[in-house]
């Protein structure tokens, strides 16, 4: 091995490119497919379009429940627990009081926690047990047929 270079002595230095020739590769015949295949391909397009429009709609719904404005029964109870806490500020709180104001947050928060836990499921209901199989059941059936020349 070569010290300096960190190559064998038998390597060469250049590289001789003028022996070289372009090769272009054959054309592959493209061949039409059939009008079943046609529409299978069809049809899975369009599984996976209403796949994209409900993750769409879904990622709005969700977005409008986790940061729109909240139901009338979450703004009592906020409403409840602010004027515990302002009558906590003028007078002593008792644990009665604190408790109350706990409880709201605690159902507040099993609300949002109920409506994250309804969404999750239903979009997965939705996408994996009713889609998803109906997708790749179209697509195994479209790449699944064999041609008979």
């Amino acid at each position: 091995m070569n010290e300096t270079t960190g190559n064998d002595a038998d390597s060469p230095s250049k590289l001789d490119l003028s022996q070289v020739r372009q090769v272009e590769p054959s054309p592959i015949r493209q061949l039409p497919m059939p009008h079943l295949q046609k529409q299978g391909v069809r049809l899975a397009w369009g599984v996976l379009g209403t796949i994209g429009l409900f993750g769409i709609i879904l990622l709005i719904c969700v977005a409008v429940n986790e940061f729109g404005r909240p139901s009338r029964d979450i703004e009592t109870a906020i409403a409840m627990a602010q004027q515990s806490l302002a009558h906590c500020s003028t007078q002593p709180c008792t644990p009665e009081s604190i408790q109350k104001v706990t409880d709201l947050m605690t159902k507040i928060a099993e609300s949002k926690r109920a409506s994250r836990d309804f969404w999750t499921s239903f979009s997965q209901f939705i996408l994996l047990n009713l889609l998803l199989p109906v997708l790749t059941s179209i697509l195994g059936y479209v790449f699944g047929t064999t041609r008979k020349d």
